[in-house]
C-alpha cells in the first residue's frame, strides 16, 4: 500500500494471497489524499480485484488487540494520548499479531478463492509455454491402496493443465504408464519437469498450472520446489511455507519436502518403444543432496503457493540422518573483539569477565572504543585490564555514533575476523566464539550472528526478518530457548536476511570490500541490518548460528527508545528509500507469514 500524504509518500505492506484472496488491516496516515495498491513486485500479467473497502474504527480492533497483547494495546493507547501516531499504529498492529498456525484450515477457508482458469486467473496464464510432468509413484508406496481411485490420480485429472503423465516405478527402475492427461500426447515434447509423489497425495487444480507458470519465469531453473500443507479427518493442517533456496539449512534440516519438481535435463532416463527407465536413485535421499549440490542457486527456482497436500501421517515425515558437512576449525585465526561503550560498569566488567574465560584456543584482542566514560570504577577497570597484550581503550567521546565506533575499532586493528559485540553480553559458556568465527572465514559467508538470551533465559534473537514491524525486527520473543521454531529452523544453523548487531561476527576483508557500516545515514539504528543486507545483495550468506549462545541485556546500556519513529526518522527513512524491496519481501520469509506477530502467525 502507498499513501500520498502533505508531508511525502508512505508505504505499508499488504497481506499475500496464497490461496487467491486476502485482506488488509492497517491505518491510513493522517491527511493522506490518495491510496495506491501495488500487489506485485515483478512484471507481467496478473489479475486483481478488490473485493470491498470498509471503514473500521481503531476501537473495532482493540477487543482482538487486549486478547493477543494487553502490553501492546496500552501502549498503543499512550502512544495516542502523546500524538505519537506511528508509535501507536504499530504497537496496535504487532498487538493484533497474526492467527495462530494451529487455526490455518479456517484461515484457509477465509482466503480461499476457487481457481477460475476460463475467467480472473485466465490473464496470469497467457503466453506461458506449454510444459510436461511427469508424475512417478513409487511402487513401495502404493501398499493396498488403489492407484486407479487414488486421490493423486483424481486431483491429476481435475488439473487445468493437462499435459501430464503418470507411472508407477518398480524395484527394478522401470515406469509404467499409469495415465495420462488429454493434452499429453500433442506435448510429449515440450520442456518435462519430474516428481515423485504417492497415491493419497492431493494437488490443487492449479498446481501444473501455477508450476508452468513459474517454470516460464525462470528458464533457467533445473528444479522447483513449492508449498505444501496436510490434510487430516477433513481438516487443513501444518502448512510448510519454505524460505528461498537455503543450501546450508536443507543440509542440516531437509525442508524441501516432496513439492519438488525436477527438469529432464536433471533425470537420468532412457527411453524406448515400449518403456522408460530411470535411475533406481532418483529422488532418493543420496540423489538429492548430490543433485542440489552440483546446481547454482539461480537454477533453483521457489514457488511461493501450496501445490501439494499431503496425509497427516507425513507431517513427522524426515531425513532420518542430516547430512551436516562440518566446518573445517580456525584456531589460526586472529579475531578482533571490538565493544563500544560508555560507563555501564556492571555491564561492561560481565562482559569482559565473559570474553576472557574463552577456552577455545583462539587468539584473539580486545578493543573497547569508549564514549566518554566517567564512571571511576569503570576507569578503574580499563587500568585493571590494561597490562594485558590483547587489550587496549580507544576514546571516542562526542556525539554516539554506534556505526562510526565500530569503524574506527575497524581501522585501528588488524585480525582476520572482526567481532562486533555490545556491551551488555555476558557469557553462560567459555566456547561462543569459535562457532562464529568458523562460519565467517567460509568463502560465502558475510555476517555471522549467535543465539541471544534475555538474562532470564527466554529467547531474545536468533535472526532477523526485514519487514517486521514495518522495518527489521526478531520473531519469537521470549520463547523458550529450547524453542524449535517454524519448519525446525531453530535447531540448527542457516540462512536468513539479517542477525542484530548485538554480535556480529564478519573477515575483515569482506568488512572492508563492501563499505563498512554506513555511519553518515545510519549512525545509531539500523546499521547492522544495512551490513548485512549490503553483503547479501554482494552474495555472501548471513548466517544465524545456534551453535553460540550468548545472554543479552537488550538495551540496558543504550536505553530503550522513546518514540523511535521520531527519534530515528533519519535511519528509518535511509532505510525505506534503500531496502523497500527487502521489506516488501524478505526472501526468507514467506508472505503468508505474518510481519506483526512475535511469534510466527499467519498473515491475517
Amino acid at each position: 500500500m502507498i499513501f500520498e500524504t502533505p508531508n511525502g509518500i508512505e508505504t505499508a505492506p499488504m497481506a499475500a494471497a496464497p490461496f487467491g484472496r486476502a485482506m488488509w488491516i492497517s491505518q491510513i496516515p493522517s491527511k493522506c489524499t490518495r491510496v495506491f495498491i501495488r500487489p506485485v513486485q515483478q512484471s507481467g500479467p496478473f489479475s486483481f480485484a478488490l473485493d470491498s473497502v470498509v471503514r473500521m474504527p481503531k476501537i473495532a480492533l482493540m477487543p482482538r488487540a487486549m486478547k493477543n497483547s494487553m502490553l501492546n494495546a496500552m501502549q498503543s493507547i499512550g502512544a495516542e494520548f502523546i500524538r505519537a501516531e506511528k508509535e501507536s499504529r504499530q504497537a496496535l498492529l504487532s498487538a493484533r499479531g497474526g492467527t495462530p498456525i494451529g487455526q490455518y484450515d479456517h484461515w484457509r477457508k477465509e482466503h480461499f478463492r476457487l481457481y477460475d482458469p476460463a475467467g480472473f486467473d485466465q490473464v496470469a496464464r497467457r503466453g506461458i509455454a506449454p510444459v510436461t510432468f511427469h508424475v512417478i509413484i513409487r511402487e513401495a508406496s502404493v501398499g493396498k491402496i488403489s492407484i486407479e481411485k487414488s486421490r493423486l490420480l483424481r486431483s491429476l485429472f481435475a488439473q487445468d493443465s493437462q499435459s501430464w503423465c503418470c507411472y508407477l516405478l518398480s524395484e527394478a527402475a522401470s515406469l509404467s504408464r499409469l495415465a495420462t492427461g488429454a493434452s499429453y500426447n500433442k506435448l510429449e515434447r515440450a520442456p518435462a519437469f519430474w516428481c515423485v509423489l504417492r497415491p493419497d497425495d492431493e494437488l490443487p487444480p492449479y498446481a501444473l498450472s501455477a508450476l508452468s507458470a513459474e517454470a516460464a519465469r525462470s528458464p533457467k531453473a533445473k528444479v522447483i520446489y513449492a508449498d505444501e500443507e496436510c490434510i487430516f479427518d477433513r481438516k487443513y493442517q501444518a502448512p510448510a511455507f519454505k524460505p528461498c533456496w537455503s543450501p546450508i539449512f536443507e543440509a542440516n534440516r531437509p525442508y524441501l519436502g516432496r513439492a519438488v519438481f525436477w527438469r529432464d535435463s536433471m533425470v537420468e532416463h532412457t527411453t524406448n518403444e515400449s518403456s522408460i527407465e530411470v535411475t533406481p536413485e532418483f529422488e532418493t535421499e543420496a540423489w538429492r543432496r548430490s543433485a542440489l549440490s552440483l546446481l547454482p542457486a539461480e537454477e533453483i527456482a521457489q514457488l511461493r503457493r501450496v501445490v501439494l497436500t499431503k496425509t497427516k501421517l507425513d507431517i513427522a515425515e524426515r531425513s532420518s540422518q542430516p547430512h551436516v558437512p562440518a566446518l573445517p576449525r580456525r584456531n589460526l585465526a586472529r579475531v578482533n573483539i571490538i565493544i563500544p561503550t560508555k560507563n555501564a560498569f556492571e555491564l561492561i566488567s560481565a562482559c569482559l569477565e565473559g570474553v576472557y574465560s574463552i577456552q577455545d584456543h583462539l587468539s584473539f584482542d580486545v578493543t573497547l572504543v569508549d564514549n566518554g566514560s566517567t564512571d571511576t570504577q569503570v576507569l578503574a577497570l580499563y587500568a585493571s585490564y590494561a597490562a594485558r597484550e590483547n587489550f587496549r581503550v580507544i576514546k571516542m567521546p562526542g556525539k554516539f555514533n554506534y556505526a562510526r565506533m565500530c569503524n574506527i575499532g575497524f581501522e585501528q586493528t588488524q585480525g582476520d575476523v572482526l567481532l562486533f559485540l555490545n556491551n551488555d553480553m555476558s557469557m553462560p559458556n567459555s566456547t561462543w566464539l569459535a562457532p562464529l568465527v568458523d562460519w565467517a572465514m567460509q568463502p560465502d559467508v558475510g555476517v555471522v550472528g549467535a543465539k541471544l538470551l534475555f538474562p532470564k533465559g527466554t529467547l531474545q534473537h536468533a535472526g532477523v526478518t526485514i519487514g517486521m514491524g514495518g522495518y527489521a525486527a526478531h520473531h519469537y520473543h521470549d520463547a523458550p530457548p529450547a524453542e524449535p521454531g517454524y519448519l525446525d529452523r531453530l535447531t540448527v544453523s542457516h540462512e536468513l536476511s539479517a542477525v542484530t548487531g548485538a554480535c556480529q561476527a564478519i573477515e575483515r576483508s569482506k568488512f572492508d570490500k563492501i563499505g563498512r557500516f554506513n555511519e553518515i545515514e545510519y549512525p545509531v539504528e539500523l546499521n547492522d541490518i544495512d551490513l548485512c543486507l549490503r553483503l547479501n545483495t554482494a552474495g555472501y550468506q548471513t548466517i544465524q548460528c545456534i551453535d553460540s549462545l550468548i545472554v543479552h541485556h537488550q538495551s540496558a546500556s543504550r536505553g530503550f527508545s522513546y518514540r523511535p519513529f521520531t527519534r530515528y526518522a533519519l535511519e528509518r527513512a535511509n532505510f525505506k528509500r534503500s531496502w523497500d524491496h527487502v521489506i516488501r519481501d524478505d526472501p526468507y520469509f514467506h508472505p503468508a507469514l505474518s510481519l506483526f506477530s512475535s511469534w510466527i502467525a499467519l498473515d491475517g
